[in-house]
C-alpha cells in the first residue's frame, strides 16, 4: 500500500498493483458521514486511511449481447459486496485543537463482466484495491469522501 499527501492530507490504503488485468471494473464511491456527537468539531484533516474487505461473491447469469453505448454482456458476472473502512485523523476546532480519529464503514456492491468461456468449477477470487482517496471537510461535522476503487476478478 502506498501513501500520497495531496491539500496537505496524508491519504493511506492507495494500492500499488504491477500486473495486467483482464476481468476488472472501476467505480467510485461518494459518501457524505457525519463526525460523532462524542467528538469535536473538525477544523482539519491530518490523515485518511482506507482499507477494503470482500465479504461476498457470487457468479450470476445474465444476457448476452451489447449495448449502443458498447458495453458488453457476455453472460456472466461476478457480483462482489463488500466494506470500505476508512479512519479520519483531524485536528479539532476546539482551543487545545486536540487530535481525534473517526471510523466510518461504507457498504458497497459492485460487479465484474466474466469473459463468454471460461471454467465454471474452477476458482474465482474477487480483489478490490483502491485508486485514489479524496476527502474534504463540508462543514466542522460533515466530510464528504469520495473513493476510486478497482473490482478484480481473477479466474483459475
Amino acid at each position: 500500500m502506498e501513501k500520497i499527501v495531496r491539500d496537505l492530507i496524508e491519504y493511506n490504503g492507495i494500492s500499488i498493483y504491477t500486473y495486467s488485468v483482464k476481468n476488472f471494473k472501476q467505480f467510485n464511491i461518494e459518501q457524505i458521514d457525519n463526525i460523532s456527537n462524542k467528538r469535536a468539531d473538525m477544523d482539519q484533516i491530518l490523515k485518511v486511511w482506507v482499507d477494503t474487505k470482500v465479504i461476498d461473491t457470487e457468479v450470476i447469469k445474465t444476457p448476452i449481447g451489447s449495448s449502443t453505448e458498447g458495453q458488453i454482456a457476455t453472460g456472466k458476472k461476478l457480483i462482489v459486496c463488500g466494506d470500505i473502512d476508512i479512519k479520519i485523523e483531524y485536528v479539532s476546532c476546539d482551543d487545545g485543537q486536540n487530535i481525534y480519529v473517526e471510523n466510518f464503514t461504507i457498504p458497497f456492491g459492485t460487479y465484474v463482466v466474466l469473459p463468454q468461456k471460461f471454467n465454471e468449477h474452477g476458482i474465482i477470487s474477487a480483489t478490490i484495491m483502491v485508486e485514489d482517496i479524496s476527502s474534504t471537510i463540508i462543514n466542522p461535522r460533515c466530510i464528504y469522501n469520495n473513493i476510486t476503487l478497482i473490482a478484480i476478478a481473477d479466474i483459475y
